[in-house]
């Protein structure tokens, strides 16, 4: 309505009072060349106020493709849907902390004696085998010095 300043304004509040995709495109939208700033300011923003289910957290770093974020903000909050959407994003470039994670679920269902979930627990012991792969891969390009071992890959 001829207030591009304000409507600047109110989408960075209602970003940060309700971070999520949709919103944080918005004041990218309406940042035009200032949109660098904005954006810092608002990944800031997300790291340092994560709340208990960080779904909307989770989509901006996901879709900024800053994985160790995402990482951070679901190690805050471990619930189980984010969890997995994460580490299934983190494959490739975070596959040690892919494996540790999918294989700690697994074993805290295991180790509770649930057997009514453990196809929780083959479901997680899988999302370990795709790392793994990735991890082999990676021992195929790199050279390691001897005092250095990377997990071994299934």
């Amino acid at each position: 309505m001829g207030h591009p300043d304000l409507a600047l304004r109110a989408a960075v509040t209602a970003c940060r009072a309700d971070p999520g995709l949709t919103s944080y495109r918005r004041v990218r939208e309406l940042s035009g060349e200032a949109w660098p700033e904005r954006r810092a300011e608002l990944l800031d923003h997300l790291r340092r106020n994560v709340p208990y289910y960080p779904r909307g957290h989770l989509e901006v770093f996901l879709q900024e493709g800053l994985i160790q974020d995402a990482i951070d903000t679901v190690e805050q909050s471990p619930v189980e849907a984010l969890l997995e959407q994460v580490t299934e994003a983190a494959v490739e470039s975070q596959p040690s902390w892919v494996i540790e994670t999918s294989r700690a679920q697994a074993e805290e269902i295991m180790d509770s004696g649930s057997s009514g979930h453990y196809d929780e627990a083959v479901r997680w012991l899988a999302k370990a085998r795709e790392p793994r792969r990735a991890l082999k891969r990676l021992q195929s390009y790199i050279v390691c010095p001897p005092d250095i071992a990377l997990p071994p890959a299934v």
